[in-house]
Parts: structure tokens; sequence; C-alpha cells
């Protein structure tokens, strides 16, 4: 497979200054086991030999075999600091047979790791980082080639939507034809020349795993070619990239040779003409290491330009020549000055060059000493975009002493940076010596270039002063040695990784390269190397470059691994998440992932069987993204609009009561609206941002049909929420699993979610109590039998706000009374009964067109009596929580949430006292609430409620009733018929329910209520109501199939007065029909579910659209049967099939529905 990737990147980024030894030393630290204070060996990455090391959640180390002993004795505590674990460490010896997957799948697991991947994909995945890790500034081009080369997209900046284009575009990569890396390199070229504007700083990623066919000339033979003989491989590079020799600066090439296979010298002649490093990828578990340090540079470009001056300073001091490397220096003739092109450093990297001077001799009236050169650099500030030069200090000038004896002054002893700098400059000659004897079929003689320079390199002044560049450099020799030994090995690896270390040295900039297990454990660069990633050397890494690599994900599951974890570290030294790695070895995969080492140790997952004592707390989900600062209004605005943000309003039963005689429960309404948000619902800028968990049943029941509506209805959800809205998907079945973490609906995070829930797949049990423990991270002990033990405490605990629970029982065979549970034990949680599988997305969208338009939260509403002798003597408040003093004279409700436009009404029965005057003030309301908007509180009080005393109420206007308090008393009056309609059901009495919403229903038609000439509205649609809930108690398969579910969401609805997303049994008919008959009823179901629900203009709003996406859905034609066989378009065509049946159903009950109303 072969790619080309270009970068076009950003000035430099502030890196912190942290030292090279500093930070590899804080890799590398590892105290013993806390069981049995063995030291837990560490070995470069890939080698094997190491220690199996499970890190748990409060960050103490063990052995994997001590503390899975400990585990399985039953204690589930940390030896050392007795944390409570959630993840649990399980053992099985390599040699073990799996377990029997009969009783593995009837057992339940503790935990469902995420499943594995696999593992042919290894450049996607690590282009996934790369991308992620760049920002909005940055601009990226992706080219794929083989026989010929692709331009996949454009040069796009990676915001969210640029960086979901990007990571689609390498997603849609497949291997095939030739390498052809000049047409690649061509259109590369290309697309940098014509942009049209520019980046300071641009790069280009070349990845290539073969060898060109194309561009090379084969002259002796493809053998010929691939032995480095006389190939053009400049015919390779496109002018634009050549180094420029006026100076200016040229775009680099960084080439990563990926495997045995590729040409070595011709991606080395294309690094070293263009000023780009080469890197050698022995195995595929170093690319995404290797992009990232590359990446971790590119992104940390400090000066540009750099240039270096030298001038001698005494005369006769002659400057004789310059070790610069790759570096291009120039001389002039007279030896008087000297140049050299440095060009880009990345933070925190240095350069060192070997100046030779002529020193001329001293005469003995000269001064004592020989001012030899002054030096001074000129370069382009990133930060500042400014030309600087920079002089060497005049203290700090090259100046020698020049006594008569030198041993006087002991100048016998040399510096040891310029030691340093002679020891690296002979090493780098030797190893392009050794490389030429290899190219020759000389190989005896290139290991002993190299075996002798690497014992030079160790007798050394400067590595017996244990200088850290001469100890990694002579491991690097050692390794070369032993890739160069003989024709096989040179031909593997050997070429590849020399070249990789000369373009390393001469430019004095890091590359990867993997560093064998015959590097001796006891040398100190194998020690350094150990806590490095595999591939990734000591020499000239940057603070910047480790930065980047540390932030590598788990290889399975691509999230983070940070604290509060369980991590399993492989006696490899590759590190996953314990639960994901062991759900990788219980599908019998025994290596490692990464880079198939066999291991000795194998994690499997922890049974609850195996654990004793209660589960205790789970590790935190602090990994959520961060939210906008809230934004606050002025003071005066949020004032000036505090009274038109919620109404409050009184109705007496009757307004005038007769003065002499008491009168016991009379009744009023307290009446609270929520008024309409100024914008459309939904619109992120003008709203309340919400954090939304859905919690998704996945098991066996929802197969085909019934998962597919529900992944239709999630896109739709996912496409509605705004940039500021953060969502989260948990997914259950027998267990259940944080599929996405906390994310912002940007654009990158909706794609990010609907590619999670396209992935979902039915299968397993139902653990709803494992989904919400999940959703609340809390943790509780499930009695069979009680529902409320299903809801995380978390969910349910006085004092403070807590997120409600919408609940939606989907199809026939859910549990009704355990979702309505569910619903009813959080504040303001509503229950849904989807009946009809179209449905799910409408019930969905009025649901979210509500949380999406949430106008106050907090909200309480005060009663407090006037006249002396007025007291409450009760509340009908549903579902809301009250209070009412002890003597009567006070009482509250805590209405909490209120979405935009929202009303609820609350029955208030207060006795009268006898007066002498002409009125009574019975009670004075107040509402206390929180400001979505605002964010304040804010106190709103409406008007008194105050009756006329009479003598004798003699008008009809005294003696009407009020239609507010009549209309709520109906209300109130069917919801405790339909409560007790349902515990008739329950008993087995179906006739008794039916009867009493029968006589129900037949109470309010005999109602007299009118407004103006027409009935009203909600009495007509409750009305209605009954009948679908009579109809639905009829006999015991009805009532199992659908009846109790109708009467417990209808109990939910009227108990909060919020619209919940159960749909009238019309809805399938209207989505199956097409003409003017649908559209008739689709009007009807409008209106229906306007009069019944309790439904706001941002839900109808939500609800229309969502309607319109599902009736453009059902036009759609069904794809070709050839299709099907990737599942959607059969799905779909079964789906169309199964709604048409349903609809004749669903038309005979309707029918029979008509009759019981008329």
């Amino acid at each position: 497979m072969s790619k080309s990737y270009t970068l076009v990147l950003p000035p430099h980024r502030n890196e912190p200054n942290r030292t090279e030894e500093g930070l590899v030393k804080s890799r590398m630290e590892s105290g013993p086991c806390g069981i049995c204070h063995g030291d837990m060996r560490r070995v470069a990455a890939g080698a094997g030999a190491g220690d199996d090391v499970f890190t748990a959640e409060c960050s103490h180390q063990f052995h994997f075999r001590c503390i899975s002993g400990t585990v399985a004795r039953g204690r589930i505590a940390c030896p050392l600091c007795h944390a409570r674990w959630r993840e649990f460490p399980s053992f099985r010896a390599k040699d073990a047979p799996p377990a029997a997957s009969a009783s593995a799948s009837a057992s339940r697991p503790f935990f469902r790791p995420v499943e594995p991947r696999v593992f042919d994909d290894d450049e996607p995945l690590a282009m996934g980082f790369v991308i992620d890790n760049l920002s909005p500034c940055d601009r990226l081009c992706v080219i794929s080639f083989s026989s010929g080369a692709n331009r996949l997209m454009r040069l796009s900046r990676m915001t969210d939507a640029g960086k979901a284009h990007a990571k689609r575009a390498v997603d849609s990569l497949a291997a095939r034809g030739g390498t052809n890396i000049g047409a690649a390199l061509r259109k590369a070229a290309k697309v940098l020349d014509d942009r049209l504007y520019r980046n300071s700083v641009d790069s280009v990623i070349l990845l290539s795993d073969g060898q060109d066919t194309y561009t090379i000339p084969s002259r002796g033979g493809y053998g010929h070619v691939r032995d480095g003989g006389d190939a053009n491989y400049d015919a390779l590079v496109p002018p634009s990239f050549v180094t420029r020799t006026d100076g200016g600066r040229s775009t680099p090439v960084h080439a990563f040779g990926f495997g045995k296979d590729h040409d070595a010298a011709a991606m080395h002649t294309i690094a070293e003409a263009t000023g780009g490093t080469f890197s050698f990828i022995e195995n595929e578990a170093a690319i995404q290491d290797g992009f990232a340090q590359c990446i971790g540079g590119l992104l940390s470009v400090a000066v540009q330009e750099l240039r270096l001056d030298v001038a001698c300073l005494d005369a006769g001091v002659r400057v004789t020549g310059v070790k610069s490397g790759r570096y291009r220096c120039h001389v002039e003739e007279d030896g008087r000055a000297a140049t050299v092109e440095v060009g880009e450093l990345y933070a925190d990297e240095e350069r060192s060059f070997l100046v030779f001077v002529a020193v001329p001799r001293a005469d003995a009236w000269d001064d004592d000493v020989t001012r030899l050169v002054e030096v001074w650099c000129s370069y382009r500030d990133m930060e500042t975009g400014r030309t600087t030069t920079v002089a060497v200090a005049g203290d700090e000038a090259a100046v020698v002493l020049r006594p008569s004896r030198v041993e006087d002054y002991g100048g016998g002893e040399k510096s040891v940076e310029v030691e340093r700098e002679i020891v690296r400059v002979e090493a780098i000659d030797d190893i392009a010596m050794a490389r030429a004897a290899a190219e020759r079929g000389e190989y005896g003689e290139a290991a002993e270039i190299l075996r002798s320079r690497q014992r030079a390199v160790a007798r050394s002044a400067a590595a017996r002063g244990g200088d850290a560049m001469c100890s990694s450099l002579s491991g690097e020799l050692r390794e070369m040695r032993a890739r160069v030994a003989d024709r096989r090995r040179y031909e593997l690896s050997g070429r590849a990784y020399v070249l990789a270390g000369l373009s390393s040295h001469a430019q004095q900039r890091a590359t990867s390269r993997q560093v064998s297990g015959e590097l001796s454990s006891s040398s100190s660069a194998a020690s350094a190397a150990a806590a490095l990633p595999m591939g990734i050397t000591v020499s000239y890494v940057t603070p910047a470059m480790l930065d980047m690599l540390d932030r590598n994900p788990c290889a399975i599951c691509l999230d983070e691994i940070a604290g509060g974890q369980a991590i399993f570290t492989a006696e490899c030294s590759h590190t996953f998440h314990n639960r994901c790695i062991a759900r990788n070895v219980a599908h019998g995969r025994r290596v490692c992932p990464l880079c198939n080492t066999t291991w000795h140790d194998l994690p499997t997952p922890a049974q609850p069987a195996a654990v004793s004592g209660d589960v205790d707390d789970p590790p935190l989900y602090a990994d959520d993204d961060p939210v906008d600062a809230p934004v606050v209004g002025e003071q005066a605005a949020a004032d000036g609009d505090a009274a038109a943000a919620m109404v409050i309003k009184t109705h007496c039963e009757h307004a005038a009561v007769a003065r002499g005689p008491s009168r016991d429960n009379f009744a009023l309404v307290v009446h609270a609206k929520a008024a309409l948000a100024a914008a459309a619902a939904g619109e992120a800028q003008q709203r309340a941002p919400i954090d939304l968990v859905t919690v998704l049943d996945v098991s066996g029941s929802m197969e085909r049909e019934k998962l597919a509506l529900v992944k239709k209805a999630m896109g739709f959800v996912i496409d509605n929420l705004g940039p500021s809205d953060r969502l989260s998907v948990v997914a259950f079945s027998s267990y259940a699993t944080r599929t996405t973490r906390l994310l912002r609906m940007s654009d990158t995070g909706k794609a990010t979610a609907k590619r999670t829930v396209d992935t979902l797949v039915a299968g397993g049990g139902t653990n709803i109590g494992d989904g919400l423990r999940v959703a609340a991270r809390d943790n509780y002990t499930h009695r069979r039998g009680r529902h409320a033990d299903l809801v995380p405490a978390s969910f349910t605990r006085s004092g403070g706000r807590v997120a409600p629970v919408h609940t939606f029982g989907f199809g026939a065979d859910h549990d009704a009374a355990a979702m309505s549970a569910v619903a009813e034990s959080t504040p303001g949680g509503t229950f849904s009964f989807v009946e009809d599988e179209a449905a799910i997305q409408d019930s969905f969208a009025q649901c979210v067109g509500g949380l999406l338009s949430v106008a106050a939260q907090d909200a309480r509403i005060a009663v407090t009596c006037q006249s002396p002798g007025v007291r409450v003597g009760s509340i009908k408040s549903g579902l809301y929580a009250s209070r009412l003093d002890a003597d009567g004279r006070a009482a509250s409700i805590d209405v909490g949430e209120l979405y935009s436009g929202e009303e609820r009404r609350f029955l208030l029965f207060v006795n009268v006292p006898t007066a002498d005057a002409e009125s009574t003030h019975l009670i004075k309301v107040t509402c206390t609430y929180k400001d979505t908007a605002t964010g304040q509180t804010i106190d709103v009080a409406g008007d008194d409620a105050v009756i006329n005393r009479p003598l004798e109420v003699t008008a009809d206007a005294d003696q009407t009733v009020s239609p507010e308090v009549e209309r709520e008393r109906v209300r109130v009056q069917a919801m405790e018929d339909i409560a007790a309609a349902r515990a008739a059901a329950e008993r087995g009495d179906h006739a008794d329910a039916a009867r009493t919403l029968r006589h129900r229903r037949q109470l309010m038609m005999e109602c007299e209520l009118v407004i103006g000439s027409a009935p009203d509205p909600t009495c007509a649609a409750m009305a209605e109501e009954l009948v679908d809930l009579e109809a639905a108690v009829k006999d015991a398969p009805r009532y199992k199939r659908y009846g109790r579910a109708s009467l417990l969401a209808g109990m939910s609805s009227h108990g909060l007065q919020r619209a919940t997303g159960t749909q009238p049994k019309v809805g399938l008919l209207a989505a199956a029909r097409g003409g003017d008959g649908r559209r008739r009823r689709e009007d009807k179901l409008v209106e229906f579910a306007k009069r019944r629900s309790y439904t706001t203009e941002a839900m109808e709003s939500m609800v229309s659209k969502s309607r319109r996406s599902r009736l453009q859905q059902m036009t759609t034609p069904v794809p070709p049967p050839q299709q099907e066989m990737s599942g959607s378009g059969g799905d779909q065509q079964r789906l169309q099939s199964k709604m048409r049946k349903r609809s004749e159903e669903e038309e005979e009950e309707e029918v029979e529905n008509t009759d019981l109303l008329n």
C-alpha cells in the first residue's frame, strides 16, 4: 500500500521548556510491584521479555500475575491505598485453553470491553492521529498513489468539518496497482505551487512500502535498482522541491519507508534533496509513533532561514574547514569568513558545527591571547515574523591563551563540547564508509568499520564522562553493525536503518528507526530507548516530539489512555485499556495487536462471580469536551426581561362568595406559563446548551427494523443539536458500554456520534439498570422486582438539580412498568410509548424539541394565604412535589424545568372564612426560577386571588364557574380515573377498568363547559384519549400488548402536564398512504397531537421537521435487490412492507375506536 500525505502547517506553537533527559527519565520511572515488591522490567517496545503490568484506576502498579491472584481470592480493593476498583484483572496462562463459549455467554461480564478491530489499517489510524492533532489554522491535503496519483481532498483548513472530511478521505483508501512515487510527488508539488495562500511552514510527508517502477529507469534490471546501483533517483524529485541555490527555503519532504520491501535509497535521496528526513518504519506498529514524532516537530517550528556567520578576528587566523553535515556551508577563498545555512529549527532543537581554523604563531610582544573567530546568526522569528540578528557576547568569543608553556595553564585537556562533536562527526563519516562498503558487497569490512568506530566512541573522554549522546551513539553503532553483518540482513533492514541514521545525524534531527533486541539491555542507551515508543530513538528528540508521542491513544478503541483508568501494559511494553485488550484476548488472539509479540500472560474479562462484596464507585468519566463560558447579558436587560420570562395568574372557582357562611374546598387554579422564545426552537445561539445522554437498547429484541429505525432517529437528533450542545451515547444489552464520551456537537462531534451509532449491533439480553448506571456513572445493588432499584442514586438525590430521564418504550415487548418507574423516579422525566416503529423518530424529535427550548429551571411556586382565616386544604399537583404547612397558611410546589411556551396549572382547595368586608384576599402567589438565558435567579409575583363578598350571591356572573377552574378539575378527575382503571386492569378486572373509563368519558361529554360557541378542546381531546384507553383495557391480550403502556404514558403526560412521545395510532396510516389521503391524515395527526399532549411550538416545529424527513424517506425508491447484501436495502424494503401491513390493522382499530366515540 502506497500513499503520500501533503501537509501545510502554521507558525510556531509555544512549547514548555523541558529537558530531554528529564522527559526520558519521567517515562522510565516505575516503582516495584505493590504486592511482591519485585522490579517490573520494561524493555524496548516490541522486544519482548518484559513483565506484564496492571495499572489500576488509582494509578498503583502491580505485576499482572500478582494482582490477578489477589482478585481471584475476592479482594477487589487496592492493596496499597484500599481504593475500590471498577475493573479487575483476570489472569490466564498462555497455554490455558479459552473459556468455554457456552458458559462464557451465559455469564454476564462485569464490563463490556470495546470490540477489537482488525489490525490491517495502521496507516488510516496513524493519519487519524495526525488529523486530530492539527489545529483550525493548519491546512491539510491528502494524496494517494499507486500506478497513478490522486488528490483525495483539496488543501483544507483543519476545522471540525475539515477534519471530518479528511478522515473520510483517508478511510476511503484501498490498496491496488503499482508504485509511482514520482507522480505522487509531482502532484504534491502542484498542490503547493498552485495554492493561493501560503502559511509560513509547509511540509510533505511521504509514506511508501514499495519501489517506484515508473519514474526510475531499471538499467541493470529491477534488482540492480533495488540494490542502490546506478539509478537516477533525482528524477523522483520535482524541481520546486529541490533545495534552492539562492538560499531560499524549499519544501522539505519527510519520507517514511515502511516495511522491508521499500526502496530505502530512493526515499533517502528524496529527503536529502529537499531538506527533509528519512525514517525507517520497520514494524507497522510504529507508524503512528513515527508520524507523531514528525508532526510534533513540525508544529513547533521556532525559527526559519537561520544562517550562521563566522569571521576571523586576529591576523593570520584562517578557517580551513567546516563539518556541517547536510547543511550547505561556504568558506571564503582567503579563509577569513565562513557561513552555514541552517534553515528551520524546532523549539528546543540544537545544532553543533565543527569548525577547523589555522592558528598563527604568536610573537612574544603580542597579547597573551589570540582572538580566533566571532560568530553571529540571523533568522526569522516565527512568533513575530521579524528578522533578528544575534551575536556571541564579547566575553564568550572564541579566544585562546598563548602562554610560553601550555602545561602551566592546564591547556592539555580538551573541551568536552568539542570532543563530543568530533566523536559525532567521525562516527558519521565511518557510517557513510560502512554503507559504501556494504553497497560493494563487503559486509565484513562494513561491520569492522562500525565495530572500530563503536570502540573509539566508547573510549572517548566524553563517553567515559557519561555523556548521553555518546552512549546513545555507541548503542546505535552496535545496532548498525548487526544489521550489516551479511547480505540478507543488509537487504532486509540494514540499508534502510543506516540511511535513516545518516539522515538523522547529518541534520541533527530526530528520525524514526527501531532498536532491536540485540542492543544490550545493560547500556544506558537501551534504558533510554525502553522509555520511548517503539521505533523512536533518543537522539535529537525534542520536548515537543515527546509531548506528541505521549498523546497516543489506546490502539484498540482509539480513546485516550489517562489517569483513573485500568491499564494493561504487556510484556512487549505496549499499553492498552484493560477492558479493550481483555476483549481482544477473549476472541482467541494471543499476540500483541501492534507488534505480534506472543504473550505468556493473557488478560481475560473478569466475571462477577469471582468477586465478593459490593462493587464500589466506578472510575470517573472526566473526559468530556469543554463547555463555553456562560454569556451573561447586561443587568438592565436582564431585569427588563424578567417580567416577561414567566407569567403567573390565579383563577377563582366563583367570582363571589356570600359573606355569611364559611366555605370549604373552594377551588382555585394557579397558572404558570413560560414565555415563548424570541427565535425558533433549536437555535443554539439563542438558547441554553444541553448535555444529552442517550441510553439505547441494543439487545436481541432490537434486531433488524427496530435498530434501523433507532439509528435513523438518532441521526435526526444528532443533526438538530447545536455546536454548544454535548452528546454521549450509551448502548446496553446484557451489559452497558459508553460508546462515545460527552462530545460537543461540532461537525466532527456529529460525525463521530453518527459513526458510533451506525456501528451498533443488536444481541444479548436487556440490562436497563447497567445502562443507566453507565449514564449516571453511579452504582447500586439491584433487588429483583423493584423497578426503583434500576435508577442510580445520583438521578434521585434530594437537593440540587438532577438530570431527568425520559424513557421510550419501543414496541409491544418492553417492560412498561419499569420504564415508567424509571421516568417517575427522576424529577421531570417522562415515559413515552412508541407502539408504531415508524414513529420513533417523531417521538425523539418531540422530546428533543422541548429540551432545546428550556426557558426556566429550578422553578418553585410559593402560595401564601392573605386574609385571616383563609387556609389551604389540599393541592392537586400531579407528579410535582408539593408541601403544605401544618397551619395551612402557606404551600409550595416544586415545578423544576419549563420549556419555552409551556404551561402548568395546579388546583388548590382553600377554606374561605366568614367575612365582614366586601372582599376577601385569598392567596398571594410568587414564583422563583433561574432564567437559562441569563443564568440569574428571578422572582415573579402574580395577582392576588380576590373574591367579592356580597351579602347574597344573586348575579349570574358571580354564580358561573370559571372555565379555567372547571377545565382543570375535569383534567384532574380524569387522571384519577385513569389511575383507578390501571389498578383494576392490573388486578385482572378489565371490565371494571373499561367501565371506569367509559363513565368518566360520559361525564365529560355531559359537561356543559363551553368557550364561546365551540366545545373546550382540552376536554374534547381528553375524551378522545379515554376512547383509546377504554379499547386498550377491554381484555388481557390488548392490555398486555399495548394497554398497560398506553395508560402509564398517559399518566406520565398528565401528571407532569408535559408532552410525551406517545403518538396517535393513525400515525402509521398517514406515513403509509400517498396522495391527498396521506396529507389529510398527516394534518389530522398534527391537530390531534396539539390538542391532547401539551405540545409547545418548539416541539411542533421539531416534529414537523421530523415528519418531512420521514415522508421524504418513505417516497425514496427502495434500493435494488443487489444492495441487500449490505443489510440496509433489505431492511428498508421489509420495513416498508411491514408498515403497509400494520396500517391495515390500525385502520380496523381506528374504525372500532370511532364507533366507541360515537
